[in-house]
């Protein structure tokens, strides 16, 4: 069954379809085709086999067409097995739309970021397949109120990735935690806990304290939840 930190990372892809594009153009540097629309279609990756095959989000950028797919898979540890199904994910994807497919990997630490993207053998000659991996280290470890306001699904990864370094001072974590407030109410009571949750805890400390002489979690999630690496 998939942790709650498995989930976090899924869901911040589910709520906002454009992240898995925007992070392949501003940390991959891959260039995009010509998109109009991009959404989350069903995940269920199964062909007429015996073996259900499920990746965690599947993104579609479209046009009339779609003209790209991006399989997402949150790994937060080495699983062997993973590296022969994610062949699998790419070829069925790309026959069900008919498009390039990327297959993005996001690792819980730069040791399964490491192990992810290692080539897999697909057999001879030379047939090899390739992921894209984002670890912490490739997340952008600060994200500017503009770009918190445009896309806070950013400021929430860079948080969980970087919040316990000394950028994430206190100043700066009020600042993001500030943006958040034009997000509807269920979104920013999430990402708020999130991000606050990720910090140092003298950070955290200090921010709770400064907020309303004393934040209190607005969900369920801070209870159940360890997002440190």
């Amino acid at each position: 069954m998939p942790s709650l930190r498995h989930e976090v990372l899924r869901v911040l892809f589910e709520n906002r379809p454009a992240l898995a594009a925007e992070l392949l153009d501003r940390v991959f540097h891959v260039s995009l085709p010509a998109f109009s629309t991009v959404h989350v279609q069903p995940s269920d990756l199964t062909q007429a086999v015996p073996i259900e095959y499920r990746a965690d989000a599947v993104v579609v950028l479209q046009n009339s067409t779609p003209v790209l797919s991006v399989i997402v898979e949150i790994q937060l540890r080495r699983v062997a097995t993973k590296k022969w199904v994610w062949p699998v994910y790419a070829a069925v994807e790309r026959a069900r739309n008919r498009c390039p497919v990327v297959v993005l990997i996001v690792a819980g630490d730069e040791s399964v970021a490491r192990w992810a993207a290692q080539p897999i053998a697909l057999g001879p000659p030379e047939n090899w397949f390739r992921v894209l991996v984002l670890g912490p280290a490739g997340i952008p470890p600060m994200v500017q109120d503009a770009e918190v306001r445009r896309c806070p699904e950013l400021a929430v990864l860079s948080a969980i990735a970087h919040g316990r370094s000394n950028a994430w001072g206190l100043k700066r974590a009020r600042q993001i935690v500030d943006a958040l407030g034009t997000l509807d109410e269920e979104k920013r009571a999430l990402y708020t806990d999130l991000i606050v949750m990720s910090l140092a805890d003298g950070v955290r400390a200090n921010l709770e304290a400064m907020m309303l002489h004393g934040y209190e979690y607005q969900t369920r999630l801070p209870k159940r939840i360890s997002l440190k690496a």
